[in-house]
């Protein structure tokens, strides 16, 4: 950590991505994905996930709707979002964060490190999640 911290200037701004830096949401959000739909689409619903990473929700669950399912309802689509958002949610509170990760925050803190999350997670969730984990105090904006 010191070698990253001697490398980033005093006052210096730095944006983390939320999903697998600050929270390892990545492989969970990508499971909750593939269990919203039948057992016959798995495989090709997460070839899709996996070869695009940094899409939001709703435009996996379009494409997934829309190319595999070959369904166009937009009414389930917004369904499909919600349930993903409401499982995302309820099992994202459940995970910790690393004590590395919170001494590193605290360091880039301490250093006058202005911090900020770039991420294509909902932007209320992830205020939910970052306060639920006791370091929304870090950030300056999502």
């Amino acid at each position: 950590m010191r070698n990253i911290i001697s490398k980033i200037k005093k006052s210096e701004s730095v944006i983390l991505d939320f999903d697998g830096v600050i929270l390892n949401t990545s492989n969970l959000k990508n499971q909750i994905f593939i269990d919203l739909y039948e057992t016959k689409y798995k495989v090709k619903i997460k070839k899709f996930i996996l070869n695009n990473p940094g899409l939001n929700r709703f435009e996996i669950i379009s494409y997934i709707e829309k190319n595999i399912l070959k369904n166009s309802s937009s009414e389930n689509i917004k369904d499909k979002v919600n349930a993903f958002a409401n499982k995302s949610l309820e099992l994202s509170k459940k995970l910790k964060l690393t004590e590395a990760l919170f001494e590193f925050l605290k360091t880039l803190k301490v250093h006058n490190v202005k911090l900020f999350i770039n991420s294509a997670a909902d932007k209320n969730e992830i205020l939910y999640l970052l306060n639920h984990n006791k370091i929304s105090i870090f950030f300056l904006d999502i």
